[in-house]
């Protein structure tokens, strides 16, 4: 047994898309093509009238799309999120103004230059009793990379610039550093 596909015709059905309707027109349009007792399973989404029109046609079995089905899942999932979704560009937009992105750079830059200052002071005064693990901390400190994080700008036609902003706003609110925005 081999698996094929193979797209036989694409064709609009007229009103009205009842199950019954639907049915026979699949039907006729396979007999016109010799095709009408080598369909065994129809892939169809979950719409009542798909489920009636196969459940109608003796002997062949339907197979819900895990495509449309998992679409589904996903949609309702960005239903559940859409309030979270929306305070997200609401900062982001707020982040976006000229003014809040240099107040942004330059509390980050306060806290890199006070993150070194602690670092130098460390290497510098060592406790007797941790000298091996503070070796080890300033080492990890002075190799980890510092970055000021920027905005990331939403762009409609690009779906993954969402996702990109609300990690943007997520790592920026990990680093538990304080900063404050004026408006």
């Amino acid at each position: 047994m081999k698996l094929c596909d193979i797209l036989v015709c694409i064709e609009k059905i007229s009103y009205p898309h009842t199950g019954t309707h639907i049915r026979k027109t699949i039907q006729e349009k396979l007999k016109v093509l010799g095709l009408e007792k080598k369909v065994n399973v129809a892939v169809t989404d979950n719409g009542s009238n798909m489920v009636k029109a196969i459940n109608e046609w003796d002997g062949v079995s339907r197979v819900a799309c895990s495509a449309h089905t998992l679409q589904l899942c996903v949609l309702k999932g960005l239903k559940q999120i859409k309030p979270y979704l929306q305070r997200y560009a609401k900062l982001n937009q707020f982040f976006e103004l000229p003014k809040q992105i240099e107040r942004l750079e330059d509390v980050q830059r306060e806290i890199i230059r006070q993150e070194e200052r602690i670092t130098n002071e460390t290497e510098l005064s060592p406790s007797v009793e941790n000298n091996e693990n503070v070796d080890e901390n300033n080492q990890y400190e002075k190799n980890k990379p510092l970055k000021i994080l920027r905005t990331i700008t939403e762009v409609p036609t690009h779906w993954e610039s969402k996702l990109a902003s609300c990690k943007w706003l997520k790592e920026l609110k990990k680093t538990n550093k304080p900063f404050m925005c004026y408006t």
